[in-house]
């Protein structure tokens, strides 16, 4: 059986065999045309070394070293057809004379979207153990990607590509999208007369205006790969050959103040003398990941990622290794607003034959998933890179060359931008963002503030931020879970909200806020003896009973800070319920969970003497008790400043 096997492996290489030419037996006429003909081919005159090829061939028909220099001319010139019958006159006079011809044959119908026959050809290269080693790897890397675009084009997924319009996409190259969160500002880079500048265009009803130059960041070096975070204050970007960088390529930073972009600065603790480029901050501020071919990869270029330190700075980079990176190369991260769904590029893993877009998603345990391939036809034979999604994940926004697409301007490649719908395989897990601004609640003015966002299972700062010097903010949060929001500013008492993002009715829009802080008041006799009362939004109780759930810490501790911080600061603790039940039994539980709250600051070590507590039951609605959410603004817990 085993001998039946090998000797169907070998047939190809001795079956219908026939007689045949070859240059060692050649006449010197003969010689002098082909040699010819190569002269022709050397200097790339294709077209005069294919027409002196065909009149060799009409004299000697069965020359196959002529043959099969046609049949390469031909697939050189895009004349696939006569290439593929040339190779096949080629295997039919000789199927073993030379093994490089099922390996170019392969290429010419590959093009040719003969899938199934390429692969075919290829195996059969394989299998004859060709002396290139080289050609050998390459030969089996085809091979991997021609049986996953034979599967791939089978079974295409939804595709429907939109220019992002003539105001973006011009006979220059425009590629590498980065967006601000709310989906309003599109920051890009544009090459032109060989440089690469950064343009920014602004979304008015729906469509985007012109890309403007941001002449503040760009010079006479190359700006580009950049990445904006969430409320598009920041952008890193990559920067070639400036003056004192650390290496040729290097990764710069420049942060929006007062509707300019400061000078850029380089992240020293980042970059080395090899590239660094292509970054892409995580929504929360906290992970920065790139490209780099620093020593310590997997082969050419890989994905990389630095924690941001607690004090500022970043830390150590650390390489993503298996299975998102591979000996080849793997560019382009953008790390989505879920911090758990990663879209690069890359031509080591199977694809469709240059470089690839894929996703690939990390687990709750930290440990990233098998990358996959985004598919044909958002995938193609020609280059796709550079993939960004919309913080509701339904919109992908990237670059290709395809011709298909793409007005090409003459041999020059262009790139163009363009958008899509992302298919649901494809999205990433839910997010929505919050956005808004911060006044002072008597003037009504912006006013700057530190934010912090909390994770209330885990009790742990999920990001922080300071709003704009006029009080304007922007921040994502992804679904499944409860979060606090607390604002403050010194001078101010604190402000609370709570985002519950457990079902998609919560997370399925985004959150458009105005938060007003109100001053501490200056306590005399004039001052009123209460102050505007301030919903604790983030305190909670069990059912129906006065005790304290453990989410409820973060925001009492917040209140602990600020009577100590204001030393002279007197409150009143107010308990509220909806009018659901026994109107004494709501009074006696509103009173109940406003001493839980008095207590736990007692048991903190405030004095009794700044503190005082009251249930008011149902009789102070601010809502309407007829609904849901109405009932659920009313169970509340606030407190309020007196004299």
């Amino acid at each position: 059986m085993k001998l039946l096997v090998v000797l169907f492996l070998l047939f190809p290489f001795f079956a219908n065999s026939q007689d045949y030419t070859t240059l060692k037996n050649a006449d010197k006429k003969c010689m002098k045309r082909y040699n010819k003909a190569k002269s022709y081919n050397r200097s790339g005159d294709y077209d005069k070394a294919i027409k002196e090829l065909n009149k060799l061939l009409k004299e000697k028909p069965i020359l196959i070293d002529a043959l099969i220099l046609k049949a390469s001319l031909e697939g050189v010139i895009n004349n696939l057809k006569e290439a593929e019958t040339d190779f096949e006159k080629v295997l039919a006079l000789d199927a073993a004379y030379s093994t490089r011809v099922y390996y170019e044959l392969a290429a010419i119908e590959q093009q040719q979207k003969k899938y199934e026959e390429a692969i075919e050809h290829l195996e059969q290269y394989i299998a004859a153990n060709p002396k290139s080693k080289k050609r050998l790897q390459r030969a089996k890397r085809k091979l991997r990607n021609l049986r996953f675009v034979a599967e791939a084009v089978k079974h295409p997924v939804p595709y429907e590509p939109i220019s992002l319009g003539e105001l973006i996409n011009t006979p220059n190259s425009e590629y590498l999208p980065s967006l601000r969160a709310d989906e309003e500002a599109l920051v890009y880079t544009v090459r032109r007369n060989h440089q690469e500048d950064f343009f920014i265009s602004k979304k008015k009803d729906g469509v985007w205006q012109a890309g403007m130059p941001m002449d503040d960041i760009n010079t006479p070096q190359n700006e580009g790969a950049q990445c904006l975070s969430a409320d598009g204050r920041l952008l890193i970007f990559t920067a070639c050959q400036y003056p004192n960088s650390t290496g040729s390529c290097d990764l710069y930073f420049s942060v929006l103040k007062s509707g300019k972009w400061s000078k850029p600065k380089e992240i020293k603790s980042i970059n080395t003398p090899a590239f660094e480029g292509q970054p892409s901050l995580s929504a929360d501020g906290q992970y920065l990941f790139f490209t780099s071919n620093r020593p310590g990869g997997l082969g050419g270029k890989d994905i990389w990622v630095s924690r941001r330190k607690l004090k500022g700075g970043w830390n150590t980079p650390q390489n993503l290794g298996s299975p998102i990176n591979t000996p080849d190369t793997d560019e382009c991260p953008f790390i989505h607003a879920d911090g758990r769904t990663l879209y690069f590029c890359s031509d080591g893993h199977p694809g469709m034959g240059k470089e690839d877009l894929f996703f690939a998603r990390k687990s709750e345990q930290g440990i990233w998933q098998t990358p996959t391939n985004l598919g044909y036809p958002i995938n193609t034979e020609a280059n796709e890179a550079t993939l960004v999604v919309s913080t509701d994940g339904q919109t992908a926004y990237y670059a290709t060359d395809n011709p298909d697409y793409v007005p090409q301007n003459g041999r020059l490649t262009n790139f163009d931008l363009f958008s899509f719908d992302l298919y649901e395989d494809a999205r990433p897990l839910p997010v929505t963002y919050v956005r808004g601004q911060v006044v002072d609640a008597a003037s009504d003015r912006g006013i700057s503030a530190r934010l912090e966002v909390i994770d209330l299972k885990s009790g742990q700062p999920y990001t922080t931020a300071y709003t704009s010097a006029k009080g304007h903010f922007l921040f994502c949060l992804p679904a499944g879970h409860d979060y606090a929001l607390h604002v403050n500013k010194k001078g101010y008492l604190f402000h609370s909200t709570h985002f519950s993002l457990q079902s998609e009715n919560d997370y399925n829009h985004p959150y458009i806020l105005e938060i007003a802080l109100e001053k501490l008041p200056q306590i005399n006799e004039s001052t009123p003896a209460t102050s505007k009362p301030i919903v604790l939004e983030n305190i909670f109780f069990k059912t129906g009973s006065s005790e304290l759930e453990s989410t409820s810490f973060v925001e009492l501790d917040r209140l602990y800070h600020l009577l100590t911080q204001n030393k002279t600061l007197r409150i009143k603790i107010n308990g509220h319920t909806d009018n659901v039940g026994d109107e004494a039994d709501n009074m006696q539980l509103s009173i109940e969970r406003a001493k839980a709250v008095y207590d736990y600051l007692l048991n903190k070590g405030i004095n009794p003497e700044r503190l005082s507590f009251k249930g008011y039951g149902e009789t102070r609605p601010i809502a309407d008790n007829d609904t849901a959410e109405g009932r659920r603004r009313n169970r509340r817990t606030e407190f309020e400043v007196v004299r």
